[in-house]
């Protein structure tokens, strides 16, 4: 799909989530342009990721020190394609996703959480008695006012911003995302979860949610397809270690897959860096057994924390 261009960005700890995701757009067959915003990347890990084949690479201005989750809409910014799609550094292409890149309604494509999944993810900000599901009135009112645009919720829950697809006509509403990230967001690196700021404790989702709640240019919102796990779809390494760090039981099932982008990486890439551990065919069995290991522990943790009065 070459109108569509598949956009990405990370500093040097997440350049094995760039290669990774990389890799794997190629190695599916995915002929689309891919554009990456980076900071602190070695001579060698730029040549790697230009080896892979029509990669655009961007330097993040070395002033701006904030977390590399809130450089989306700079990353985005003057996107010649018809179509951009926005692919966290920790996400992972597996087979050809291309049918899915567009989306059904021609405008915007991005998973809006349900109830349950927004219930727990704000269950520590409900005034006692609010009905749990829907967005908290206190982080509706505090995003109502920083938007100032509607004052009725277009959304009752949060949007999810690890991979979303837009058609450019689009632009100017992500210049808003950057616009209010500036406003709202601190200058410092607060990490990719920020628990200072109640309203905004997922930083640049938490800022894209509150636009699509009040912005008044907010764009419709069709089904979101890439994430169906049994079909060809958009993997996401949400929870820790990434697979560059280590394996964790929820994204074991996707082992296979990366280990065909490293594959496809090695092919491509003569100065790959050293592979980390984790991502060594050799060392898959040391690999399960940290996986293992680590599902055992944290089922031990959850059981203590349950005995606590």
């Amino acid at each position: 799909m070459k109108n569509c261009t598949i956009v990405s960005a990370a500093d040097s700890h997440y350049f094995w989530g760039l290669l990774l995701l990389t890799a794997s757009i190629r190695n599916a067959g995915l002929k689309c342009p891919v554009h990456l915003l980076v900071r602190d990347l070695s001579g060698d890990q730029i040549a790697s990721l230009k080896a892979l084949g029509d990669v655009s690479i961007e330097e993040m201005d070395a002033a701006n020190r904030r977390n590399p989750c809130t450089w989306k809409p700079t990353a985005l910014r003057g996107v010649p394609t018809e179509y951009v799609t926005w692919m966290d550094a920790d996400c992972l292409v597996i087979g050809d996703i291309s049918q899915s890149l567009k989306p059904t309604n021609d405008e915007f494509q991005i998973r809006v959480r349900d109830k349950a999944e927004n219930a727990y993810a704000y269950s520590q900000l409900y005034a006692p008695g609010e009905t749990r599901g829907p967005v908290p009135a206190s982080v509706l009112a505090t995003w109502q006012q920083d938007v100032n645009q509607e004052t009725a919720p277009r959304l009752q829950t949060t949007v999810v911003t690890n991979c979303f697809v837009f058609h450019r006509r689009h632009l100017r509403f992500i210049q808003q995302w950057q616009q209010q990230i500036e406003k709202v967001l601190p200058l410092a690196d607060g990490g990719v979860v920020n628990h200072d700021q109640p309203a905004y404790f997922m930083t640049d989702e938490s800022v894209f949610s509150s636009l699509l709640t009040f912005g008044s240019s907010a764009p419709p919102i069709s089904d979101f397809q890439l994430d169906k796990l049994s079909e060809k779809h958009v993997a996401h390494f949400g929870v820790k270690p990434k697979p560059w760090e280590g394996w964790a039981q929820p994204t074991w099932y996707a082992y296979d897959a990366v280990m065909d982008a490293v594959d496809y990486a090695l092919q491509h890439c003569p100065n790959l860096p050293a592979l980390p551990p984790s991502l060594q065919r050799s060392q898959k069995l040391r690999s399960r057994i940290g996986v293992i290991s680590r599902y055992f522990i944290l089922g031990i943790k959850q059981f203590i924390r349950k005995l606590k009065p």
